[in-house]
């Protein structure tokens, strides 16, 4: 009677172990470029390994294996996911840490400038942090990163009207009031009456959200309080549609400032 060859258990060790290599490198992929999936990839993935080592029928010998098959899939699993996402463990996720960190302080901004160098940030990524740095008004911060792969005008997201980070960065900035960040955007190109998907401006926005130094800024800067938005609705229509609490005299300075500018509040007034 021929006698069986035995079944390279140790190749189907090294298998396992270059799959789990591979998913960790694909991981590592979708984690860099945000993608939302890489934790839930990581996980099925450790899981259909778990699986394959409990099915997997182990006779004599080669039943020492199984040990292995089981541990090196919940060994990962317990490291990547007992304490949180998988971008919390990887380089790029200490790496973007370290750049939404430095986003608050003007002076590293060559510090963002050496990180990106070292963990070669996707153009999100970039962009989430130029978010923060209009956010703290950093106008070194935001010099910096426009110099890599950050958009002067409009972030690369698809416009959300409800999520401010999709704003053109100068909408962002004038609700922040972050006068120094749009004195860069403006230095660097950028029009004061810049429009978003929804044709309003950063004054139309100031004026919606109640914010009285951005809207002085920008109409001492010479923003056109002409301008309607898709609504065919201007600074002065917008001030009045906002549903924001505000004091009566607060209010009214506001509306002589829009009209020193030639706001026509009889006009808002009938609707027209």
């Amino acid at each position: 009677m021929k006698e069986s060859r035995p079944f390279p258990w140790p190749l189907l060790l090294l298998i396992q172990i270059a799959y789990v290599i591979w998913v960790s490198l694909k991981t590592y992929h979708l984690d860099n470029n945000h993608d939302s999936d890489a934790a839930a990839f990581y996980r099925i993935s450790l899981l259909l390994l778990l699986g394959a080592g409990f099915f997997v029928r182990f006779d004599g010998a080669e039943k020492k294996f199984r040990k292995y098959f089981l541990i090196i899939p919940a060994a990962l699993w317990i490291i990547f996911f007992a304490g949180g996402e998988i971008r919390d463990y990887t380089p790029v996720g200490k790496g973007v840490e370290k750049l939404n960190a430095a986003c608050r302080d003007s002076s590293f901004s060559r510090t963002v400038l050496r990180l990106h160098k070292k963990y070669h940030y996707s153009r999100h990524q970039l962009e989430e942090a130029m978010g923060k740095a209009v956010y703290y008004d950093n106008p070194e911060i935001a010099r910096a990163l426009l110099s890599l792969e950050v958009p002067l005008d409009y972030p690369t997201r698809e416009f959300d009207p409800d999520n401010f980070r999709t704003w053109p960065w100068m909408h962002q900035a004038a609700i922040s009031e972050s006068m120094d960040v749009m004195d860069l955007l403006l230095e660097s190109g950028v029009p004061i009456d810049i429009t978003d998907a929804r044709g309003r401006t950063p004054l139309m926005l100031a004026a919606f959200q109640i914010k009285p130094l951005s809207m002085k800024y920008l109409l001492d800067h010479g923003a056109d309080m002409s301008a309607r938005d898709e609504q065919g609705l201007d600074a002065a229509q917008v001030f009045l549609s906002s549903n924001l609490s505000v004091s009566g005299d607060k209010k009214r300075a506001l509306q002589d400032l829009l009209a020193d500018a030639g706001a026509d509040f009889s006009c808002a007034d009938r609707g027209e």
